[in-house]
């Protein structure tokens, strides 16, 4: 009963227009610890850093591009590009779903922590991961994309641009000049034919004189 009388005194004393409820709310305002200040934001840069955007993936309207690296990991290209703007956090996160789906982006996974939300999208053999967390009065879309290195064009093998690359360092035949046919080999020259034997010639003239001579000594 007492606490009854009680609560019916303090409405009676409040009043209709709650000045007394207004007062109290107003000593606990008071006593109350005052709101941590947020954290100051970085100003954003008005050009864009060296680089380029994500291809295939629009990049919030009126952002800046405050980061970029491009690394060659093996047979993989890992890009991270970082962007800063003074839109709502929500803003920017719906820009990005609707994005995901016009552009043919599939949504794999979704998390939400410490006000920061993590998209991890695939299209195709690229992998791509987007953070868009608070910055401040500002927000920043940091963006990660793995993606398998392009293949090497094939070599050129054949001849005429005097360039040519062979696996085993010899040149193609077929940029290998055709020898000239050789000339067909001269006919040898013909043998003198023997000459003629005169006439009545037995070939023992001489021999006839040396016998004669000699059977004439003998004779004398």
């Amino acid at each position: 009963m007492l606490s009854l009388a009680g609560f019916i005194v303090g409405v009676i004393l409040a009043g209709d227009d709650g000045q007394l409820l207004a007062s109290r709310e107003q000593q606990v305002g008071d006593a109350a610890p005052e709101e941590t200040p947020r954290a100051q934001s970085p100003s954003i840069p008005r050009e864009d850093v060296t680089g380029s955007d994500i291809s295939g993936l629009s990049r919030y309207p009126g952002s800046v591009r405050i980061e970029y690296i491009r690394e060659d990991q093996g047979s993989m290209i890992w890009t991270e590009t970082e962007y800063l703007t003074d839109a709502g956090l929500s803003q920017v996160r719906e820009f990005y779903r609707d994005s995901f789906r016009s552009e043919d982006w599939s949504v794999n996974d979704v998390g939400f922590a410490q006000n920061a939300w993590v998209f991890f999208i695939v299209k195709d053999e690229r992998e791509v991961f987007v953070e868009i967390r608070p910055r401040g009065d500002i927000v920043e879309v940091d963006i990660e994309q793995t993606e398998p290195k392009e293949e090497a064009p094939e070599r050129n093998t054949g001849g005429g641009n005097g360039n040519r690359d062979n696996a085993d360092d010899q040149p193609s035949q077929q940029s290998q000049p055709e020898p000239a046919p050789e000339p067909p080999p001269e006919p040898a020259p013909a043998a003198p034919a023997p000459a003629a034997a005169p006439a009545n010639d037995d070939g023992y003239d001489d021999n006839d004189d040396d016998y004669d001579d000699g059977y004439e000594e003998y004779e004398d």
